[in-house]
């Protein structure tokens, strides 16, 4: 949402959603208003990376893209094949934006705001907090990377990892 405001075209690739639903992502079906709201003026592709035909359309999309913006564990993305070392020797101008919880030996556990925020001891009690301040701190950082592997390509001529 944040780099379409700014003026980028922004495609969402989502796994194919479940029988009787409309997205794979879990916020199209807890709250659909939300979800329209960040997803103003994204195109949503739908494709199975664990599958030739969804792999060929991730490979397409590559082809046309400057940033990547993934969320997966270092493992997962390895076996998709959207790590750095995979997506590197076939678009070596593409830039890669890794947004993972934990970095080192913790990468590949999985987190969420929620998580972080209690293993930092700001979560007591049975009470939620009143936002998810990693997830918000995430996509201004996740943004201004983006912002930073384009100015670094724009010397380069070749992408970044970030």
């Amino acid at each position: 949402m944040r780099c379409r405001r700014m003026g980028a075209h922004c495609t969402k690739l989502e796994a194919p959603p479940p029988p009787n639903a409309k997205s794979a992502d879990p916020m199209g079906a807890y709250n659909p208003q939300a979800y329209a709201v960040m997803h103003e003026g994204v195109e949503i592709v739908q494709a199975d990376l664990k599958s030739a035909e969804g792999q060929a359309t991730l490979q397409a999309l590559l082809a046309q893209t400057d940033v990547l913006i993934t969320s997966f564990r270092p493992a997962a993305s390895a076996r998709l094949g959207v790590d750095w070392a995979s997506l590197q020797p076939h678009h070596p101008r593409l830039s890669l934006v890794e947004i993972v919880g934990a970095s080192g030996e913790r990468a590949d556990e999985p987190g969420h705001d929620l998580t972080y925020m209690a293993e930092a001891g700001l979560v007591t009690g049975l009470d939620l907090p009143p936002t998810l301040f990693a997830d918000m701190a995430g996509s201004v950082m996740a943004s201004e990377a983006v912002l930073q592997a384009l100015l670094r390509r724009a010397a380069s001529g070749r992408g970044v990892r970030i």
